[in-house]
């Protein structure tokens, strides 16, 4: 017990540093710049980094796809990496490795984004590949063919493997019925599969529109220096003039139970899910439905997971919380490899959350949630290209940065009333999907 308090300490020291900063003004360390050719360009300068990131933030991300061909965001995703008419296949990537850096990035519903990270002596190398990735992406018919190739393989040795990421499809898809969020980020796979290279080219002007792109750089770097690249090189680019709806769609909760069992004979182990349709990433009620996923399920804090302890069973818990602009789902999973024990371990979460919504949590217990709420911010924060994110989704969904000099505000706010009231808003029988999937 002494040494649990101990590490438990230990894990709340950055937290104590971090109550000392000032987090009351983030937005006055972000600087933006309108270019004449539209492309706005965002700078949030940190001295404290040794490295910087640059990021392209495009605000089309796929539920603004037109149905037909939908999923074509989604490969964009993949050309993106792959290359230029000016630069070969890879070689930005081949460029950043060999730097100690990190590339990546990752098409959503909402928007796309894509990153590096270099050391700050090549902030004006990594300017020029994302000049000319901006400029002349390659949409070559062998080039489009071989990257949806690419991804199809990617998409269906997921599905083939895992029965888990299927049933997360399964509740994502009724859960989010009738959303923009309701079909998988591909489509469906047969059509996806169907796209054609002309599809994609006539798609992307829409993609590439100057209302829709946004440049960050985000670390330690010299500002006249990096705008003196940027008026240079970026200026000259020509966007398209096409226009994009960003607007997001009302959130409404469910009003049907639905449950589904489904069989493994391939697996020893027991799941069930239980998935809850909950609202905006910026919402205010989704800031008290991470405080209920913390108290839950946290590895520092969970209370499901040492109520299977009390009970001696051996069951595993899980929540994640999706980060869409519109509806979300708020998705539990407990597994074990006893069916019994599955069966304990549902009975248990069962009465949590009926708890949740009959009685007050504890000065305390809300306390400590809300010390770990800031901590995951904070550390967010300290990534560069999760700040850079943050920052552009902010910009993209509210234009303006309210929701970061409001945040820290928001979770020393919160109290034991308003996680009742969450409780009892959203934990409800109508609003939930469960999927049971039984092992042999």
């Amino acid at each position: 017990m002494l040494v649990q308090k101990k590490q438990r300490l230990w894990q709340l020291i950055p937290l104590l540093l971090f109550f000392y900063t000032n987090l009351a003004a983030l937005s006055e360390k972000i600087e933006i710049k309108n270019l004449s050719n539209g492309l706005k360009v965002i700078f949030i300068r940190d001295p404290g980094s040794s490295a910087v990131c640059t990021a392209l933030y495009f605000r089309n991300g796929v539920r603004h796809n037109p149905p037909d061909p939908y999923g074509s965001a989604y490969l964009y995703q993949y050309m993106m990496f792959y290359g230029n008419e000016v630069v070969s296949p890879y070689e930005q990537v081949f460029f950043v490795n060999r730097t100690g850096g990190l590339i990546s990035g990752k098409v959503n519903y909402d928007f796309s984004f894509f990153y590096s990270i270099v050391p700050e002596n090549e902030i004006l190398n990594i300017l020029r590949f994302e000049n000319q990735r901006l400029k002349s992406l390659r949409l070559r018919d062998d080039d489009i063919e071989e990257q949806k190739r690419a991804a199809l393989e990617r998409i269906n040795n997921s599905l083939k493997q895992s029965i888990t990421q299927r049933a997360v499809f399964w509740l994502q898809e009724n859960v989010l019925e009738g959303t923009g969020y309701q079909q998988q980020l591909f489509g469906k796979t047969d059509e996806f599969s169907r796209l054609l290279p002309e599809q994609i080219r006539k798609i992307y002007p829409k993609f590439f529109c100057k209302d829709n792109i946004f440049l960050i750089i985000c670390g330690n770097f010299v500002v006249s220096e990096v705008e003196r690249i940027i008026d240079r090189d970026f200026k000259a680019i020509n966007f398209s003039n096409n226009t994009n709806n960003y607007s997001s769609e009302p959130f409404k909760l469910r009003e049907n139970f639905l449950q589904k069992n489904w069989v493994n004979p391939n697996s020893n182990i027991f799941y069930s899910y239980y998935a809850y349709k909950v609202p905006s990433f910026f919402s205010r009620d989704y800031l008290m439905l991470s405080f209920i996923k913390n108290f839950l399920a946290d590895n520092r804090s969970g209370r499901l997971q040492k109520m299977f302890a009390v009970n001696n069973i051996k069951a595993e818990a899980e929540i994640s919380l999706s980060e869409f602009f519109g509806s979300n789902m708020f998705l539990i999973r407990i597994s074990a490899q006893k069916q019994s024990d599955l069966e304990i371990a549902r009975y248990i979460l069962n009465k949590e959350l009926e708890n949740l919504q009959m009685n007050l949590l504890t000065f305390n217990e809300v306390k400590f949630i809300k010390k770990i709420l800031l901590y995951d911010f904070w550390k967010r924060w300290q990534n560069l290209e999760e700040r850079a994110l943050l920052i552009a989704s902010c910009l993209n969904y509210r234009d303006n940065f309210s929701y970061l000099d409001s945040f820290p505000d928001q979770i020393n706010g919160i109290t034991a009333y308003d996680i009742l009231r969450i409780a009892r808003k959203y934990f409800t029988r109508n609003n939930l999907v469960i999927l049971n999937i039984y092992g042999i």
